[in-house]
């Protein structure tokens, strides 16, 4: 009970600085008895502890009949004493108690025996001052919300451990997932009908069921009275509802408007397109809002703001409370009162597949303690660690599944591909431009992978413009010069024409016969194509999913490139590995080789791209491209087409875009933007 007297101290104290005013809290002293007194009477110790909470909660009940501050004060001076009182009982048991220093220290001198301190004997009797007998408080006052600032700044703070001394939970329960995949019906008070909605909402299963989290949380350990919320915030709030009316909007749109009241001040709360809410929200009707705190024409509004009607358990054990995901005919009460009794008898059992020296070494909770605190947390920092387990074993699961399809891949017998280093530098010769030191350096690792008998699976990530064809060249060109045949796949066809115009221009004179697969291929040419593929005729082929097709065969498919791997599927970059040849019955993986030119952060490509080795082009080329952009008064598109070609022949201007703005004086101006282009040689 010493907490709660605490609590009771610091109010009357608080009602002493404010001379008396009824004022402390919300709702005055007989608000705050309403409260107090249930939590006294659960921490109640004894018979003594009761009656000392029944007397001081009568004289709470009164104070506000009192009259005059003097009478007020007597009362409050009357309570100090009694908790006085009591505490020099405690302290007396605690001397004479077993084992205390007073017991086992021996009296120096045959002396009378002292006395035993006073049995605990109800206190005495409180004065008090005769006074109008109270009416009982209606339920409206009875749960208003309390103004707990004062309380929650100058309340101590119960000693915490860190992070570091918190051990694990382990289950008390041993692990039973039979039992945990049972229908929800085997749940006491859990009927045909319950389950019915519990299906609707995804939950069939006991273990389903625990895996249903709160959408979201009612914190009634840190009320807000109305008068002090601010802008901006995100708060929680209790009041009773003064009026609702519905409003429509020039478009006919109905807006409801409610004005809340929690005896510190009035907020209103708006909801658009939702009529039906005028009928659930009737005047007198106390409710929870939570939401963010706005302005419209100088006052504090919610618009939109999470509601459910009051319940009086929640606020009087100020918990947090869990706000479930319903359902029609499945009530939030009914709802909490399943899961808490599902959470209880069954989140222990759930089995944990994260060994305990991981979890002793990572500072976690054990998964069902975990799940507990998930759907009824004790304070914000068990939550936090809660979700923290469950985001742990998420990304832990996925990197269990990124090595193991790593270690299924590498477990391929792939094709060893080399070429003479004279015969690449006639490749690198070709090129119009010298390549970068991150192109040199990529370039080196993949043809270090396409020499192994394990297939290649790597990331090749780079900006737009790095320059990640040239090394998608690369390793198509050394595996044509190995025996062996390239793909490219791209996302669309436009983007494969493109890679096509470039790698034939730039491989056919090096004798790498290059081809062209899409949907839009002719039938004639289609059937070419297939039939070099099938032959080895034709060594690399660009294409869009149309590669992918049954009737694509390779006789000697040794490098598979993706391009813009992110807006292809599992399956289907799948189904172009599988293209690979046979060798003695033995289906042989091409290397895969997948581009990107989305900036991945490196953690969350270590947990997405796990299977893959990673190449990054941290270099861009040198700029090789100058545009000058002009205006002139509007004129004909033919005569800026011929200043377009004057520029051209008189300065090596190569190609312009233009278009008509619109100035601030509202005359059409002309933009005409000449681009020069250095040629490649000079680029070297």
């Amino acid at each position: 009970m010493d907490r709660a007297l605490k609590r009771l101290e610091r109010v009357l104290e608080l009602e002493k600085q404010q001379g008396y005013q009824n004022k402390a809290v919300v709702g005055g002293i007989r608000q705050f008895a309403v409260f107090w007194v249930s939590q006294a009477r659960e921490e109640a110790t004894d018979e003594a502890d009761l009656a000392l909470a029944e007397q001081i909660s009568q004289v709470l009940m009164d104070y506000g009949q009192l009259p005059g501050h003097q009478a007020r004060a007597k009362a409050i001076e009357s309570i100090m004493a009694n908790l006085e009182r009591r505490r020099g009982r405690q302290t007396g048991a605690e001397n004479t108690a077993p084992g205390s220093h007073a017991a086992r220290t021996p009296d120096p001198a045959p002396t009378r025996r002292p006395e035993a301190p006073p049995a605990a004997d109800p206190p005495a009797p409180m004065k008090t001052v005769e006074a109008a007998v109270p009416s009982p408080p209606t339920e409206e006052s009875a749960t208003e919300g309390l103004d707990d600032e004062f309380i929650e700044e100058h309340e101590e703070e119960e000693p915490q451990a860190s992070a570091e001394e918190v051990e694990p939970d382990t289950p008390q329960s041993p692990p039973d997932p039979d039992a945990l995949a049972r229908p929800v019906t085997s749940i006491k008070g859990v009927g045909q009908k319950i389950a019915e909605k519990l299906t609707r909402l995804g939950a069939e299963t006991i273990w389903d069921l625990l895996y249903l989290f709160p959408r979201r949380y009612d914190d009634y350990t840190l009320l807000k009275p109305i008068k002090n919320i601010q802008y901006g915030e995100q708060v929680t709030v209790i009041g009773t509802i003064w009026q609702t009316k519905v409003r429509r909007t020039r478009n006919n749109q109905p807006i409801v408007e409610s004005i809340i009241n929690d005896g510190t001040g009035s907020v209103q709360a708006t909801w658009f397109n939702q009529p039906w809410l005028a009928e659930q929200l009737p005047a007198g009707l106390q409710i929870v809002l939570s939401g963010k705190v706005e302005i419209f024409l100088g006052r504090h509004v919610f618009n939109s703001p999470e509601w459910e009607p009051l319940e009086l358990e929640p606020l009087r054990t100020r918990r947090i409370v869990p706000v479930y995901p319903l359902t029609d005919g499945l009530a939030a009460t009914r709802m909490r009162e399943i899961m808490q009794r599902v959470v209880k008898e069954w989140a222990s059992r759930v089995p944990d597949p994260l060994p305990v020296e991981i979890r002793k070494r990572r500072r976690l909770y054990s998964l069902g303690h975990a799940i507990q605190q998930l759907h009824f947390p004790d304070s914000h920092e068990a939550m936090h660690r809660a979700r923290q387990r469950l985001a742990y074993d998420e990304l832990f699961l996925l990197q269990l599944g990124m090595q193991r399809q790593r270690r299924d891949w590498q477990d391929h017998n792939g094709l060893p591909l080399t070429t003479a280093p004279e015969q690449f530098e006639a490749f690198t010769d070709a090129l119009p431009f010298a390549m970068t030191g991150a192109q040199q350096r990529v370039v080196a690792e993949i043809l270090a992978d396409l020499s192994q008998s394990r297939p290649m699976n790597r990331l090749l990530q780079g900006d737009v413009g790095s320059g990640k064809t040239v090394v998608a060249a690369a390793a198509m060109v050394t595996a044509a010069w190995a025996g062996a045949q390239a793909a490219l796949m791209a996302p669309t066809e436009i983007l494969a024409e493109q890679h096509y115009r470039g790698l034939s221009q730039l491989l056919e004179p090096l004798g790498v016969q290059v081809a062209l697969l899409t949907g839009s291929t002719p039938a004639a040419e289609r059937q070419v194509v297939y039939e070099g593929l099938t032959d080895g005729s034709v060594q690399i082929v660009i294409g869009t999913h149309a590669l992918i097709q049954p009737a694509v065969t390779f006789q000697r498919l040794g490098v598979a490139i993706i391009d813009e791997q992110h807006r292809f599927g599992v399956d289907q970059r799948a189904a172009l590995r599988d293209k690979g040849p046979f060798v003695d019955g033995e289906r042989i993986s091409p290397h895969l080789l997948v581009m990107s030119a989305t900036p991945i952060p490196r953690t969350l490509a270590l947990s997405l791209y796990g299977d893959l080795d990673m190449s990054i082009l941290d270099e861009m080329p040198p700029p090789w491209l100058r545009s000058r952009t002009q205006s002139m008064p509007a004129r004909p598109w033919r005569s800026m087409i011929a200043l377009a070609a004057r520029c051209s022949r008189i300065a090596a201007w190569d190609w312009f875009t233009g278009g008509y703005v619109q100035t601030r004086k509202m005359r059409p101006c002309a933009l005409l933007s000449i681009t020069r282009r250095t040629c490649w040689s000079q680029r070297r």
